[in-house]
């Protein structure tokens, strides 16, 4: 049935029809028309050059929203925003999943369906909330060596052992401090802690910094490459 023309002429065959019932019908044949244009103008149309868009079935496209992919065809997919975590690798993910990922821990969203590989690849993603060169404290009790990363203030424990701090490789001078405090060991033979510079100066030194000090705590703030890494005293 036409949703748009619901009549039914009332003559018989061989009857002759009034003149104002044949306007009157032709009047809503026309109404009719213009109803079904105004809805094909407020209906997503392929261009005249491209085959006509099929959606999916309705049981697949119940609850979800309408997304176009890679070669403009419709398709339904989950609604999108539900959060996953930490980024982790060999996992799917589908359109509008959210993620955190980096040492800033920024928010991603997907925006192409696919199981992760190994690394990070940002080409399938959207930053939403970029984080990067906040500073953030990241408390953490360290009883081996281990590479510091900025921001990070490390309770460090050496009486298991010579433990070394390894900088950051590319800081700048945006990046939070490194911060260090000494809490278990002696220091002694066997129980060194060393700052190893990673390639940068440290106070100006190309030299590694050995902590000599029980429960010395300082911080390591990044200059430039000519000062490099400048030694604040906290207690």
């Amino acid at each position: 049935m036409n949703p748009f023309y619901t009549e039914a002429f009332a003559g018989q065959a061989g009857q002759t029809a009034r003149a104002d019932q044949v306007k009157s019908q032709l009047a809503a044949i026309a109404t009719a028309f213009d109803n079904a244009n105004i809805v094909l103008l407020r209906s997503i149309k392929s261009p005249g050059t491209e085959a006509p868009l099929d959606l999916p079935v309705a049981a697949n496209r119940a609850n979800k929203f309408l997304k176009f992919d890679a070669s403009g065809n419709p398709e339904a997919i989950q609604s999108g925003g539900l959060w996953r975590g930490d980024w982790t690798a060999s996992t799917v993910y589908q359109f509008g999943d959210t993620v955190r990922f980096g040492i800033y821990g920024s928010i991603y969203t997907t925006t192409i369906a696919h199981t992760s590989g190994a690394s990070f690849d940002v080409s399938k993603f959207s930053i939403q909330i970029d984080l990067t060169g906040i500073n953030i404290i990241r408390n953490e009790i360290k009883t081996a060596s281990f590479t510091a990363i900025v921001g990070g203030d490390y309770m460090v424990d050496s009486a298991g052992g010579n433990i070394v701090v390894t900088l950051p490789v590319a800081p700048t001078i945006l990046d939070a401090p490194v911060n260090i405090t000494h809490i278990g060991g002696t220091l002694g033979a066997g129980q060194t802690v060393t700052i190893a510079r990673n390639g940068k100066l440290i106070m100006g030194l190309a030299e590694d910094l050995t902590i000599d000090k029980v429960n010395s705590s300082f911080s390591l703030m990044f200059a430039n490459d000519a000062k490099g890494w400048r030694l604040r005293v906290l207690a």
